[in-house]
């Protein structure tokens, strides 16, 4: 009856209709997307076989580029190894026979590109072993074109094979968005219809409903004149069924409760009640009705809607129908108010009781001193410790005033702070010194007034509190910082002086092996010269870490932080170990994560310092393998960025007992490693230390005889306004300063003869100056350039000769030049009318830097020859075949990267900049060293176009002016 009632229902013919069509929608929309999926699988192959021919080529470009840098440099680690080979060329093209199964004409291609390029293969190992067994660059091979034709061709097949690809790529694309799009419109045209059906059903279902909203209209009526007298009442009445549910709550409800009717009818009354509350109260009401109990009473908390617990007072009645229990009606009453007054009072009696008790207990256990006085002065109450010290009873002390007691009571003293409680009354605090039968005590006094019920100052108390033992603490400790602040003083001094006694010789033995360097040696005294510098440079690391390790135990260490790119920065500070790396056979990598900001709020100083530690103990304790430093963003969160450091090298390894131990000072994990790899083992400590002043971590993961892994994370600051990053400055070259007058202040004969010859080469004039006084005669006599000046100097010291020569008028640079490492030497230089401060032991380059960063050189591109010249051992021949070589190539590549960054090529960008910064390995020229550095750091993450089109034409314009440099030196040798 009910089934055919409902089929006859016009809703069901709705709802046949619209399953029907929903159903022929969804099929329809399967079809097309399964089609968009085929299309889409073909774009993924498509775009792999693109991928894998793009990495195909440009690994034959780095392999070339690498056997090139080989033939040149004749350093094995350019030769790519045989796994990358098999990796990046035979796996590819197993790849790509696989994708390109379905066309033959691309397999016939790929086929011949792979036959190129083993052709090229084979004759780059011939080159490759010609140079190996003559050990000189295969020049008669230089000109054959054999070598270029296959590159074409392999060029050529190439890019015919990416045109297929990427031509059908296209056509895939096409397909997918075809059948996405009407997939999109069936969906519009299926919700449409399906929105009308809905729409449909709901006007039945109105109709239908209507009907019985009238049918119970009559009821209601009838229910609403009973609501109404229990309204009018203005009684808070509610009536429950048998299980607790609301069936009809009152409008007065409201006034209790919060809860308006509509929120309260059909809820069961445990929603008032926490459980220990609803257990009792169901077990009360249950047993009215078990027991026929015709009313009941009960007082009992409820919560409220806003969370607010209210007393009630409940009257229950049992409601029978037909001789049928059916339930409560219950008449509530809100008594919060009174219950609460009565509870308060009560608590309040309780309370005092237990105060009064808990006040007396206090007063005779205490160990300070409790006493109470009227406003006359007259004691009224003493505790027990009060009669104690004093050795006096309280019937001795109560009713009397201060002067009227032993002279203990200094009656004059107490009375002025008595006073002062009294007439402003407000609370006082007095330390004061007890001296009784030879005993001295030392009490803090705390005094308050005291007022009665009607707030009426009847008295004051006071609490003294012994602080004996606290003052003789005080005292000690005043008296330990004084010994240990004179102590650190002496230390400091005593270290600062150390250390200006060892710089002064050390730096003239540096200056002076440096000054050897460039004179004609014998192999012998090279080594021996080598032996000198290495064990003078080791000295002065030893006594660095010293004096950084005494400036963080002393706290004077002090960070400044500027805008940096730290990617810059370390890729930079790497060329150094790359070059120390190499020379112990070892491969040195670094990896930057691409979302590593290039604007970051750093002190470059002490970050540098970090990876300098760990990247000489990685080169230093590592004979064969390989050190890997990557970068990575770990957190980035508004301008806060964390950055991971992780140095791992495959040196000796670390025990595992000694993990813990390694960050201590002058720790080495063997005794052994100390006479193997020289070092104090403090540059762990240094480095955990500056790691924590940057509020950073350090933790470290070894193997022994397998090496070890450093993580460090730092957090970065991004700065509100992207200003330039400061980037490392170029090389200075040092005969810009020919024809300069620079005036020597120098004591020491010794370090005098080391800068004059050292100045001398770099064609300045020297005037020297024994003393400051001898300085500011000089100047007064002859135009000077820039003054270097010693600090410490007989006579008159270089202080005072700063700030004459100043008070004189004199505006040329003064530049302090001293051994001295104590805290705020360079502050009292610049305050002293200097322009800048230079540690001994300094090299050439940290002079000639900061001469003329006060006397600028003209711009003109510097060659360092030294490389080169160590490289062919000063065979002319062989440097200008080189030379020619360089020449040649880099003015193809610079054409090639114009070309690729004209096409937005990045990737190519930076391949082309990797290759130039191989050949400048050689044929050393810092100023393009730095320009293709930066190009290359500029193309890896987000490329900014306009940047790195400036950048190649600067590098192009400095090309060229280097290229006419060395074509000019050499049609004159």
């Amino acid at each position: 009856m009910l089934a055919r009632k409902f089929i006859s229902n016009p809703l069901f013919a709705v709802f046949i209709a619209a399953l029907a069509l929903i159903s022929w929608f969804t099929y329809y929309i399967y079809e097309n997307n399964q089609k968009a999926l085929a299309a889409g699988n073909d774009v993924s192959i498509h775009g792999t076989t693109i991928n894998h021919l793009e990495t195909l080529y440009a690994t034959m470009l780095e392999i070339e580029s690498g056997s090139r840098g080989f033939l040149i440099t004749g350093d094995s680690s350019f030769i790519p190894s045989e796994e990358y080979v098999h990796e990046n060329i035979d796996e590819r093209v197993q790849h790509l026979q696989l994708l390109l199964a379905k066309y033959p004409e691309d397999l016939i291609a790929l086929d011949k590109l792979y036959t190129g390029i083993t052709k090229k293969l084979v004759y780059m190992n011939f080159l490759i072993k010609e140079r190996q067994v003559n050990n000189r660059f295969p020049t008669r091979f230089l000109h054959q074109r054999y070598g270029v034709g296959l590159m074409k061709d392999i060029k050529t097949l190439s890019l015919q094979l990416l045109a297929k690809a990427q031509e059908r790529l296209l056509i895939g694309v096409r397909t997918d968005k075809y059948f996405t799009q009407q997939t999109y419109r069936f969906s519009i045209i299926a919700s449409s219809a399906t929105l009308i059906l809905f729409l449909a059903a709901i006007v039945q279902l109105f109709r239908y409903i209507l009907k019985n909203v009238r049918k119970e209209e009559a009821l209601v009526r009838s229910e609403e004149k009973y609501r109404k007298l229990i309204d009018d009442a203005a009684v808070t009445m509610f009536t429950a069924n048998r299980g607790g549910y609301f069936t009809y709550v009152s409008k007065q409800a409201t006034e209790v409760t919060g809860y308006d009717t509509d929120e309260l009818e059909g809820q069961h009354y445990s929603m008032f009640l926490n459980e220990e509350q609803f257990s009792k109260l169901r077990s009360f009401y249950l047993k009215q009705a078990e027991k026929d109990i015709p009313q009941t009473k009960r007082e009992f908390q409820i919560k409220c809607k806003n969370g607010e617990l209210k007393w009630v007072e409940q009257i229950v009645k049992l409601v029978w129908i037909d001789g049928e229990f059916r339930g409560f009606q219950c008449i509530v009453t809100d008594i919060d108010e009174q219950k609460k007054a009565q509870l308060s009072l009560k608590a309040a009696e309780e309370e005092m009781i237990i105060i009064q008790h808990r006040f007396q207990a206090i007063l005779d256990n205490t160990t300070s001193l409790i006493y109470v006085k009227d406003v006359e002065g007259r004691y009224l109450m003493v505790n027990k410790q009060f009669e104690k010290v004093f050795q006096l009873d309280k019937t001795e002390i109560c009713g009397k005033k201060d002067n009227e007691l032993p002279a203990v009571f200094k009656s004059q003293r107490y009375a002025e702070t008595d006073t002062f409680v009294i007439n402003r009354e407000m609370p006082a605090e007095v330390e004061d010194v007890v001296e009784f039968q030879s005993q001295k005590a030392y009490y803090l006094i705390n005094k308050f007034p005291l007022h009665n019920q009607q707030n009426e100052l009847f008295g004051i108390c006071g609490i003294a509190t012994d602080i004996t033992d606290r003052i003789t603490y005080e005292h000690e400790v005043m008296e330990a910082r004084t010994k240990a602040e004179s102590a650190m003083r002496t230390q400091e001094i005593f270290m600062a002086n150390m250390s200006h006694e060892i710089r002064t010789p050390m730096h003239g033995i540096i200056m002076n092996g440096n000054l050897l360097l460039h004179e004609t040696l014998t192999p012998l005294q090279q080594e021996y010269l080598g032996a000198i510098r290495e064990s003078a440079n080791n000295l002065m690391t030893i006594i660095n870490d010293l004096l950084d390790f005494e400036k963080i135990r002393s706290g004077t260490l002090a960070l400044t932080p500027k805008n940096i790119d730290i990617c810059f920065l370390t890729a930079k500070l790497l060329i150094q170990y790359q070059e120390k790396a190499a020379a112990k056979g070892l491969s040195l990598k670094y990896f930057f994560d691409e979302k590593i900001p290039h604007h970051l709020l750093a002190d470059p100083l002490r970050t540098k310092q970090i990876l300098q530690i760990l990247l000489n103990n990685a080169v230093k304790f590592t004979n064969e393998g390989h050190i890997i430093l990557l970068i990575r963003v770990v957190e980035e969160v508004g301008t806060q960025v964390k950055l991971s450091f992780e140095i791992s090298d495959t040196g000796i390894g670390i025990p595992d007992e000694k993990q813990s131990d390694i960050f201590n000072s002058f720790t080495q994990t063997n005794s052994s490693n100390s006479r193997s790899y020289g070092g104090a083992g403090l540059g762990l400590a240094i480095c955990k230390h500056l790691v924590g002043l940057l509020k950073g971590d350090i933790s470290v993961q070894s193997t022994l005889g397998k090496g070890s892994t450093f993580k460090i994370i730092l957090p970065f600051e991004k700065p509100l306004l992207q200003e330039p990053a400061q980037q490392v400055q170029l090389p200075i070259n040092e005969v810009s300063l020919k024809g300069k007058r620079i005036l020597v202040a120098e004591d020491n004969l010794i370090n005098q003869k080391a800068m004059l010859h050292l100045l001398k080469r770099a064609e300045v004039e020297v005037l020297m100056a024994n003393n400051g006084l001898e300085a500011i005669a000089l100047v007064q006599q002859h135009h000077v350039d820039c003054i270097l000046m010693d600090i410490q100097m007989p006579t008159l010291d270089g202080y005072a000769a700063a700030e004459q020569i100043r008070q004189l008028g004199y505006k040329l640079p003064i530049i302090a030049v001293t051994a001295s490492a104590i805290r705020g030497e360079r502050e009292r230089c610049i305050q002293a009318g200097m322009n800048d401060y230079l540690s001994k032991p300094f090299s050439e380059s940290q002079l000639f830097s900061i001469i003329q960063h006060y006397l600028p050189p003209p711009s003109e591109p510097i060659i360092e020859a030294g490389k080169l010249k160590e490289f062919t051992k000063a065979d002319k021949h062989y440097m200008d075949d080189i030379v020619q070589i360089f020449i040649a190539e880099s003015h193809d590549m610079l054409y090639q990267l114009k070309s690729a960054a004209d096409e937005q090529n990045w990737s190519e960008v930076r391949f082309i900049a990797h290759k130039l910064k191989s050949s400048l390995t050689v044929v050393r020229i810092p100023a393009l060293m730095e320009l293709i550095l930066q190009l290359e750091l500029r193309a890896t993450d987000n490329p900014n176009e306009h940047s790195i089109q400036a950048d190649i034409a600067q590098l192009q314009s400095t090309f060229e002016e280097v290229k006419n440099m060395l074509l000019r030196d050499a049609q004159q040798n």
